[in-house]
């Protein structure tokens, strides 16, 4: 395209490239993305769309649905609806390992396992949060970042402010 406009005298009669219609619409749907990047609050999974659990959730219970949905981690909840830690298979490892014996029954609930449910404590696995108006590029990179250190990061949780103690 750039030697037929630099050397256009030789093919005057030519008709190279048209601006088609659909073009135009390509190039105003680019614009847009450019002037309104996609933030993570655009394309996160709600609250309302997932699981969550609370302290006093059956053990059993949680376990059950991550199985039927096929999720691997489980945030657990506060009484104010604030995410105080992640409940996955390394919660049920880390536990394993410190206590040598496990039993678990239909009365054990996630609270039963508090200490490893707690983000600080999770052994290979990293959760941040971050402001839902983060633009998604930008998770890109946290993500790409976070893959090279010892804890992998899982999840990215969403609130106004990136605060972790808001809902």
């Amino acid at each position: 395209l750039r030697n037929f406009l630099v050397h256009e005298d030789l093919v005057k009669d030519y008709e190279m490239f048209e601006i088609s219609p659909q073009v135009i619409d390509f190039l105003k749907e680019l614009l847009k993305l450019i002037l309104n990047p996609i933030k993570a609050i655009d394309i996160c999974s709600k609250r309302n769309e997932i699981i969550c659990a609370k302290l006093t959730t059956k053990l059993f219970d949680v376990m059950n649905d991550m199985k039927i949905n096929g999720y691997s981690h489980i945030p657990i909840l506060n009484d104010k609806n604030v995410v105080i830690g992640i409940f996955s298979e390394s919660t049920l490892f880390s536990y394993a390992l410190d206590h040598k014996e496990v039993m678990f029954n239909e009365n054990t609930t996630i609270y039963d396992l508090y200490k490893y449910i707690l983000l600080r404590n999770h052994s290979s696995d990293k959760y941040i949060f971050v402001a839902d108006n983060l633009e998604v590029k930008e998770i890109i990179k946290l993500f790409k970042a976070n893959q090279q250190n010892s804890k992998k990061l899982k999840m990215i949780l969403l609130t106004i402010d990136g605060n972790p103690s808001k809902p």
